[in-house]
């Protein structure tokens, strides 16, 4: 499938019946059957969702719950009926929520989840990971095969969705080329005149970049972090074929050529570097902000805020220093009183 503009369900059911390539005989199921086929299709092409076939009526297209109770953006609606397959692509998408963000999009936030939006300009790796998200913030990292679900957090259990493929998205980002081809994805863009709650084929090779330098910003820039990637299980039970080199490469080798996803930074705009991601980065630094360090281990690798950092050591050392130097006075003294 290649990415056609304003593309339809009912569109693509048609265009293969009249290929040919489909029969729908006299089963009155058939038209039915086929629309949950392309349905099925296109959740694997894009991995944006996967199908549920057994979870609803045949008349419903359903989409597997992957990140259980919690209702992030990516998945506010599992079920739609089939009568939205005569909709836009995106339009009919957006049934299930926001599988496609746009840039810098906070509409659908709280009025303190938009503050927070609006506070929120910059993350660091060195401060900001998933040792430190895993250590101090208690969140668990649990792998999902959708690309829509990935940076979602569920504040409630603390666990962070990531996506398990980023090979897909260095597939899927078209070359420089204008007349290049572009990947089924491409198709679930919306236009630039209805732009607002979805994403343009601008915003679409955004996220694939993003997705990829985000591994980079969770793991692969900090040290603890590429450690802890290597205790991590995101391919457990899936055979040996089904598992992304690619993931390793990113999430646990300190150096990774950036060609096809910019440069790498000590710090990172959040409104330039990460648009379509801000969002859920925002939501992570929320949960991680209000986390204090426990042990003196974490207070020593917790540099969130690097002045406070700076002078707590400094007290802890110069206070240290003048204790012991005190102890080392009085048992002089008591020395000095023994001898005489």
């Amino acid at each position: 499938m290649i990415a056609a503009t304003s593309v339809k369900i009912d569109d693509v059911v048609a265009h293969l019946l009249e290929s040919d390539i489909l029969e729908l005989g006299s089963d009155p199921n058939a038209l039915i059957a086929a629309k949950n086929l392309i349905f099925a299709v296109i959740g694997w092409q894009t991995m944006l969702y996967q199908a549920d076939m057994h979870s609803c009526p045949p008349d419903q297209l359903a989409i597997q719950n992957e990140m259980g109770a919690h209702t992030g953006q990516a998945h506010m609606c599992l079920k739609q009926s089939h009568s939205a397959c005569g909709r836009k692509l995106h339009e009919f998408l957006l049934g299930y929520g926001l599988l496609l963000p746009p840039r810098n999009f906070d509409g659908l936030g709280s009025l303190e989840e938009k503050k927070a939006f609006a506070e929120y300009k910059s993350v660091a790796p060195a401060s900001f990971n998933a040792y430190i998200l895993s250590s101090i913030g208690d969140v668990t990292i649990e792998w999902v095969d959708s690309l829509s679900c990935h940076m979602e957090f569920d504040s409630y259990l603390n666990k962070l969705f990531l996506f398990r493929y980023p090979s897909f998205c260095l597939a899927n980002i078209p070359s420089e080329s204008k007349h290049s081809p572009k990947s089924a994805i491409y198709a679930c863009a919306a236009s630039w005149e209805s732009t607002g709650q979805w994403a343009t084929t601008g915003d679409i090779t955004q996220m694939l970049q993003e997705t990829i330098l985000s591994y980079r910003l969770l793991f692969g820039q900090h040290k603890a972090s590429r450690k802890l990637f290597q205790n991590l299980k995101p391919f457990e039970n899936i055979p040996e074929g089904g598992r992304d080199l690619f993931l390793k490469q990113l999430c646990g080798k300190k150096c990774y050529p950036t060609d096809s996803n910019g440069l790498e930074r000590e710090s990172y705009d959040l409104p330039r570097d990460f648009p379509i991601l801000r969002s859920r980065l925002v939501a992570l630094l929320c949960h991680l902000s209000a986390k204090k360090p426990r042990t003196w281990k974490e207070l020593w690798e917790d540099k969130r805020d690097s002045a406070s950092w700076l002078t707590f050591w400094a007290v802890a050392v110069i206070g240290g220093l003048g204790l012991i130097l005190a102890l080392l006075q009085t048992i002089l003294q008591i020395v000095q009183v023994t001898q005489h």
